[in-house]
This record gives structure tokens, C-alpha cells and sequence, in this order.
């Protein structure tokens, strides 16, 4: 065991530090915090992101990750691909992220298919590094989550998968994991369900159930 080594526990945090993140950002970041916890997107996949990668409909909204952009030593911002195959993929939307995007892409998105869903308003492009982490340290500071990472807001959509009933498979689709051992770590919020599911079976034997 003295070679062993253990994650860190990854933190998830609540449905109302999520709105609370999304009530403090830059309001032309709240739908990049919501891609993150309900969607499972990485930042650098939210910032790659542009208008033709949206798709809004009555039924079925999605969006398609197939590029990230981020800041490079040396090379400033570039796109790239994902690192693994499973990376690009196509996410489906709940409706409040959808309804989100909807407003976001009124509001802060320009008209071409190759505008980006979140630039800065100055440069025109997505916010370097340093000036992400003001942004990000201020919201934080605000919503009262000073230890709360961007990339935490993932295991938040982990979970919400795990709990909405999905496999094994889907969550490492949804999340873009290359292995299913990354998606493993969501599986035990699944299971806690057992007890739900065996009061509510009481519930129909003793026909207290409507």
C-alpha cells in the first residue's frame, strides 16, 4: 500500500451553488457555468465552442464539442482537438441550459456561424488566463464558494447523470471520458438510489402509493 497513491475526494458542489455561480459571473459567462454542471462540458471545450455548434429546437437542443481553446505557452490562444476521440461528442440540453443559451446567444453571441459563444467584450476573442481567473475568483468570492473550481462543476453533471438513471456508458459518452473508469467514480450516487427505490416499493405494497 506505501505505493498506492489516492485522489484527492472531488468535490460536487449543490444545485444552489450552481445558481449561485450563474447569478454572479459576468452575466456573458452564466450559460458556460451551466454547460459545466448540467452538461459536464471542460472549460476549454465551452470556449471553443461557437454559434454553427448549437443547435436550438422545440424538441431537441444539443450542442456539439468537437475543438477546445485555450491559452498555450508561447502560442497565446489556439484551438485544438480534444485529446481523446471520446472528447468530441454531441450533448444534448436540458431545457434549462437550453433556455439559457437561447438568451446568451440574443445577448452576447454574434450573428456568423463562427462566432464565438464566449468572448470577452474588448478582445473579441475568450478571456486569457489571467483575466478568466479574476473573473472566476470574483464570482466565486461573491456566490460565497471560494474553493470551488470550474472543473468541479463536472462531477455535478457526473452525479446528475448517474442519478437521472444513466449507464455506465452514457456517462462516459456524456462527460467525454476515453475510459469507463473515470465515469466509474459517479456510479455510487446511483446506487444510494437503492433505498429510495425500496421505500417507494413499500409505498405500492401497502397502497399508499397514488
Amino acid at each position: 500500500g506505501a505505493a498506492s497513491e489516492r485522489a484527492r475526494e472531488r468535490k460536487i458542489p449543490s444545485l444552489a451553488e450552481v445558481e449561485a455561480l450563474a447569478t454572479f459571473i459576468e452575466p456573458r459567462y452564466r450559460a458556460a457555468v451551466l454547460l459545466a454542471a448540467f452538461c459536464g462540458l471542460r472549460r476549454g471545450e465551452c470556449f471553443g465552442l461557437a454559434r454553427r455548434h448549437v443547435v436550438i429546437g422545440d424538441v431537441h437542443s444539443s450542442v456539439r464539442v468537437e475543438r477546445t481553446r485555450s491559452e498555450v505557452k508561447g502560442k497565446g490562444l489556439v484551438f485544438q482537438d480534444p485529446k481523446t476521440e471520446a472528447g468530441s461528442r454531441l450533448v444534448s440540453l436540458p431545457e434549462r441550459v437550453r433556455d439559457e443559451l437561447v438568451v446568451h446567444l440574443r445577448d452576447f453571441v454574434g450573428p456568423g456561424p463562427d462566432s464565438l459563444l464566449f468572448a470577452d467584450e474588448q478582445s473579441g476573442d475568450v478571456p486569457r488566463a489571467s483575466k478568466w481567473k479574476r473573473i472566476w475568483n470574483l464570482a466565486r468570492a461573491n456566490a460565497e464558494v471560494p474553493d470551488l473550481t470550474f472543473h468541479d462543476l463536472r462531477h455535478l453533471a457526473g452525479t446528475l447523470t448517474a442519478l437521472a438513471g444513466g449507464t455506465l456508458k452514457e456517462i462516459q459518452a456524456r462527460l467525454g471520458h476515453a475510459s469507463p473508469i473515470a465515469a466509474m467514480i459517479y456510479q455510487h450516487v446511483a446506487h444510494g438510489r437503492d433505498d429510495v427505490l425500496a421505500s417507494e416499493i413499500d409505498r405500492i405494497i401497502s397502497g399508499k402509493a397514488s
